[in-house]
C-alpha cells in the first residue's frame, strides 16, 4: 500500500513538472543613453502540442525609465493585433493560421518589442498571458520569466568636473587680486 502511494506521488510530481515546463521568457535590455532604443524578444520555451495563438499583456513597472514604441510579429503569425503605441502597457495577439509552429517546437518567437529609454533607472517588463492555446485547442498555462530594462546611472564627464574646478580657482585668484588692489588704495 505504501509503495503505491509513493509511486502515485512520484507520477503526480513528474506530470506536474512536465505541465509547467513551458515558459514565456521576456528578454532583458540595457540602453546606454536617453532616447536610445533596444529590441526585446518575447519567446515561448516549448510548444509540445504546437501553438495556435495567444493574447499577452506586457507592462513596464517604471514608466519614467522606458516606453514600448513598436511591436514586430514573427512570420508564422498571419493574423496579428496590438494596442496603441507608444505606451507603457501593450497587449499583443497573434494566430498561427497555417500551423507553422508545430508540435515539439522550442524557443518559439512570439514577438519583438522596441523599447525607448526615457529616463535613468531600471524597470521590469512583465508579461501576463491572457490566453494561449495549442493546436488541439487546449489552453497553455506557461510560467513567466519577466525581463528588465536598465539605463545605467548618469555619469558626469570628468572634463566637466575639471573645467568647473579650474573656473572656480580662476575666480578665486581674481577675487584675491582685486581684494589686494582695493586695500592698496
Amino acid at each position: 500500500m505504501n509503495i503505491r502511494i509513493c509511486l502515485g506521488l512520484i507520477l503526480m510530481l513528474t506530470f506536474f513538472g512536465m505541465v509547467n515546463a513551458q515558459t514565456v521568457v521576456v528578454g532583458d535590455a540595457t540602453i546606454s543613453e536617453i532616447g536610445g532604443t533596444a529590441k526585446i524578444n518575447i519567446t515561448l520555451t516549448e510548444a509540445p502540442n504546437g501553438l495556435s495563438g495567444y493574447n499577452i499583456t506586457l507592462s513596464l513597472s517604471n514608466p519614467s525609465v522606458a516606453e514600448i514604441i513598436a511591436v514586430e510579429f514573427p512570420s508564422w503569425a498571419l493574423l496579428t493585433d496590438n494596442s496603441t503605441l507608444p505606451a507603457d502597457t501593450v497587449w499583443i495577439k497573434a494566430v498561427d493560421l497555417e500551423e507553422q509552429v508545430e508540435s515539439g517546437a522550442t524557443d518559439v518567437l512570439l514577438a519583438t518589442l522596441t523599447i525607448r529609454c526615457d529616463g535613468y533607472g531600471n524597470s521590469i517588463l512583465s508579461a501576463s498571458v491572457e490566453q494561449m492555446d495549442d493546436d488541439n485547442g487546449d489552453p497553455i498555462t506557461p510560467s513567466i520569466d519577466n525581463g528588465s530594462i536598465t539605463q545605467p546611472a548618469y555619469k558626469v564627464p570628468i572634463m566637466n568636473i575639471v573645467g568647473a574646478a579650474v573656473s572656480v580657482l580662476i575666480i578665486a585668484i581674481i577675487g584675491v587680486m582685486l581684494l589686494r588692489n582695493y586695500r592698496r588704495v
